[in-house]
């Protein structure tokens, strides 16, 4: 994105040194978590480092949201996300952020739709829950099962 947005959008482009800030801000998080994918917690100065680009990116989000909330189409929008972002920057001395699954919600919500659809079919209400429960069980078992292949240098 940020590539894109330098060759592309026109630096007298209103706000452009606030997105291309945030852009950058999301390229050093991503960078950060990808050099230290392998360790389970990150070190002093890169959990320091971490927590304060994720903090300047959700500044910028935030000003940029503000800016652009009279719009109909929303733009900027600070949601829940946002909030797990900025916990898991100041968990970041506790666990690597690239082992939360904040940044894997998309695919998750995807997935869980599925079988959620899968499981309602012939069920009840209650039926239907337990069926969820029991699947989602399964495939956090089956995930956590692979977690010693992380650790390995």
């Amino acid at each position: 994105m940020l590539r894109a947005w330098e060759k592309l959008a026109p630096e007298a482009f209103p706000h452009y040194d606030l997105v291309h800030g945030a852009l950058k801000c999301n390229v050093r998080m991503e960078t950060i978590m990808d050099e230290n994918r392998y360790l389970v917690v990150l070190p002093p100065s890169v959990h320091e480092e971490y927590k304060v680009v994720t903090f300047s990116f959700l500044q910028l989000q935030t000003h940029l949201n503000q800016i652009y909330a009279p719009q109909p189409r929303k733009l900027f929008q600070v949601t829940h996300k946002s909030h797990y972002v900025a916990e898991i920057a100041l968990q970041s001395k506790f666990l690597n952020p690239a082992k939360s699954h904040c940044y894997q919600g998309e695919d998750f919500q995807k997935r869980m739709k599925q079988v959620g659809q899968a499981c309602v079919k012939g069920s009840d209400a209650v039926g239907a829950g337990r069926k969820i429960m029991l699947r989602y069980s399964l495939g956090l078992h089956a995930i956590l099962c692979d977690l010693p292949d992380l650790f390995k240098d």
